[in-house]
């Protein structure tokens, strides 16, 4: 196994950049507070510390680079937590230390070979969501603004998750039956739809989830183009940029 700096120190797969800093910077960007942005970083510094864990957990030689990495990103994320929790009041570190157990889980999956799993997979979303969730507490929001700003995330991430999976599967001829996928790519459609018609989202955050689906049910259908692994991930950059604007805008001028 490679055992340069770069393989260690960061993470290789581009779309665990996205799915764990869109949800991050968005929640900042639209709530920003000192205390949130302390959680910024820690969670920043732990997504780091995942890569050279991963080494340690599948390089059966644990090179000492691999250590020196996971204890320096690991201390600099303790560092910004504790600074965190100093400044949030009682019930805004919930979602986070609830999203620390999962990645904990997560580890662990990886320890047994299961971080291709699907169920694997979307646990990296689920928390990013939740530490997304304590930025914008931290920032007072009201819980019956935060928490369809958490479904809007996941309205994101969730799905994103399983169009790439599935994806990759049917362009690689791994894969026929599309019916679940578009099924969540629809129910994805209507949970905007209900979220917008109650007005708990802005019509702009709206939009983008309407434009994610059109490309989650165009792109699992029989008439799609067939895509190469590359291509896929920067037109999920792409998206997900889309998602990024839009949904920061239609904050901003939400009243």
């Amino acid at each position: 196994m490679r055992t340069t700096f770069k393989h260690i120190a960061f993470p290789r797969e581009h779309g665990s950049w996205a799915l764990t800093f869109e949800p991050l910077i968005l929640a900042l960007t639209v709530g920003f507070s000192s205390a949130g942005l302390l959680l910024f970083f820690g969670a920043a510094f732990a997504f780091l510390a995942h890569q050279p864990a991963r080494v340690l957990i599948s390089d059966k030689e644990r090179p000492p680079l691999a250590w020196i990495m996971f204890f320096a990103y690991g201390l600099v994320a303790l560092v910004f937590a504790i600074f965190y929790l100093q400044q949030a009041d009682l019930n805004q570190p919930l979602p986070a230390l609830i999203a620390v157990g999962l990645m904990v889980l997560y580890l662990v999956a990886e320890y047994f070979d299961l971080h291709r799993a699907l169920l694997t997979e979307m646990m990296g979303s689920v928390a990013m969501g939740l530490i997304a969730l304590s930025i914008v507490l931290a920032d007072a929001w009201p819980w019956n603004k935060a928490w369809p700003f958490l479904i809007l995330l996941y309205l994101r991430s969730l799905s994103t998750t399983l169009y790439v999976h599935f994806r990759l599967k049917l362009d690689r001829k791994k894969q026929r039956s599309i019916l679940w996928p578009e099924i969540w790519q629809i129910l994805t459609l209507l949970i905007a739809i209900v979220l917008r018609f109650n007005e708990a989202i802005p019509f702009l955050a709206f939009l983008s989830v309407v434009i994610l689906s059109i490309r989650g049910i165009y792109g699992l259908s029989p008439w799609r183009n067939p895509m190469t692994v590359k291509q896929i991930g920067l037109a999920e950059f792409f998206f997900g940029l889309v998602f990024l604007i839009l949904s920061a805008v239609g904050y901003f001028s939400w009243t």
